[in-house]
């Protein structure tokens, strides 16, 4: 018979150091790893119940978390995990319950989050992955908030699943951008998709924003460099060929300016061959 229920002679193995559940047919709470007092790699995408703070009971072993809520969220806040001495990887992306902000990882405090190297955080934690500003202002706000973790931590922004670095977005309703008289046909018209995230070269620190495609280049903005960089470096970071469309502008436009922008570019070649085989 199928798995349809819970388990408890599942989590009765003393020396049990790794757990991965994918079955969404069994149901269990975090407080049942009570039982695995050796577990060091637990993930489960489905059927976990309970709060994050109930993981504090393999807190001096687990060094992998890595949980998806499926149908039945789980709660909590990130941070409740921050004193884990071994934790080296925490992926929360999935759990759409849980709350915080990164900007509560203190720069200053070798007790939170010791030796992670990589985090996944989803977008309703404030600074998890696409998590949404409505404000340009919002979001030179977030970098400013961020920048002394992301000098000290840089690993906590990069994402190694999507092999990308850390991202936020704009919420494509923001008043900065939206069309006042929208087409109400013409959804690509309407919503347009602005992210934004450091970038790094050398040890000099910027952040940039950025449109996001799915199926044609990113077209990227200048860069804010939050550090000094000599015209070489600088160069190197202008927008040109396939993502010379914005180059001169720093921060998505009005909706006015934008569509003066569309009108007036003179795609090239590739570009025109890219759009065709659409």
């Amino acid at each position: 018979a199928p798995f349809n229920g819970q388990y408890p002679s599942l989590f009765s193995f003393s020396r049990l150091e790794k757990l991965s559940i994918i079955c969404s047919r069994i149901k269990f709470d975090l407080e049942m790893l009570a039982q695995l007092p050796s577990l060091k790699d637990f993930q489960s995408e489905f059927g976990v119940t309970g709060s994050l703070g109930s993981l504090s009971v393999c807190k001096n072993t687990l060094e992998t978390i890595v949980i998806g809520d499926g149908e039945v969220p789980i709660s909590g806040n990130f941070m409740e995990l921050a004193n884990f001495p071994r934790l080296k990887k925490l992926d929360l992306l999935r759990a759409k319950e849980i709350s915080g902000n990164l900007c509560d990882i203190d720069v200053d405090n070798e007790n939170h989050f010791p030796v992670l190297e990589s985090l996944r955080l989803p977008s309703q934690v404030i600074g998890g992955l696409w998590y949404e500003v409505m404000r340009v202002a919002d979001a030179k706000q977030l970098i400013k908030d961020l920048t002394p973790l992301r000098r000290k931590r840089p690993e906590l922004f990069q994402d190694d699943a999507f092999h990308l670095q850390l991202y936020w977005k704009l919420s494509q309703t923001s008043p900065d951008v939206i069309n006042p008289n929208p087409d109400p046909w013409d959804f690509g018209d309407q919503y347009r998709t602005f992210g934004f995230y450091f970038v790094q070269d050398g040890s000099s620190l910027g952040w940039r924003w950025e449109e996001k495609y799915d199926y044609t280049p990113d077209h990227p903005f200048e860069v804010h460099w939050l550090d000094p960089v000599c015209d070489e470096v600088a160069s190197k970071w202008v927008p040109s060929g396939l993502g010379r469309f914005f180059k001169g502008y720093y921060e998505p436009p009005p909706y006015n300016v934008l569509s003066r922008l569309a009108r007036n570019y003179v795609p090239c070649a590739e570009e025109l061959e890219i759009w065709e085989n659409l």
